[in-house]
């Protein structure tokens, strides 16, 4: 009997686990179109994808677990844990769209998108809210960045009527590339 019932609590507990995560998923994307978009929630896509990207690329720096409280924010800050964990994640950011039924054909796009907000603009406007997100439903940071990961997914694939999948790829690992190396701002 005591088998039984821990196989049903581990089932529940993967399933309480899955809802965290999704619902963890729908807030972040939804704070990148209230938090980017105007008041009636219009967004540029390639802002959209630009943002997930940074934050990918924010939840990865933090677990790097640098000492960067004393630095200026946007200041760059290179690693070699950025360098090894980067392609890693840009691997699992492929995987998740082609769940989405996404092929990318190359991740190479040489046009890099222009936007007209800064990473610390981005950072601004996410940053905060973004770790508020991930405290309440106890995710640390590495787990944060997977979770991003989807999100930056979800959002690639939303937008792929409007912007070509491969070039939101290459904003996307534009923004992650920004967000690993860039010092973000410091929130107690």
């Amino acid at each position: 009997m005591n088998k039984k019932h821990s196989s049903n609590i581990e089932k529940n507990d993967s399933a309480n686990q899955y809802e965290k995560i999704n619902s963890c998923i729908g807030e972040i994307v939804d704070l990148i179109a209230v938090m980017i978009g105007n008041e009636k929630r219009e967004i540029n896509p390639r802002d959209a994808i630009l943002c997930s990207g940074n934050l990918i690329g924010l939840f990865m720096f933090l677990s790097f677990d640098f000492e960067y409280k004393k630095l200026e924010p946007g200041s760059v800050l290179l690693s070699e844990k950025a360098n090894e964990l980067g392609p890693k994640v840009i691997n699992r950011l492929l995987l998740e769209l082609k769940n989405y039924g996404i092929e990318i054909q190359d991740n190479n796009n040489s046009n890099i998108y222009e936007s007209s907000l800064s990473y610390l603009d981005i950072m601004n406007k996410v940053q905060k809210d973004a770790i508020e997100i991930f405290s309440k439903y106890n995710f640390d940071y590495n787990q944060a960045t997977i979770i991003c990961i989807s999100a930056a997914a979800f959002v690639i694939q939303n937008v792929s009527t409007n912007v070509d999948a491969n070039e939101g790829v290459g904003i996307a690992i534009y923004g992650i590339i920004q967000g690993c190396k860039t010092v973000p701002y410091f929130y107690n």
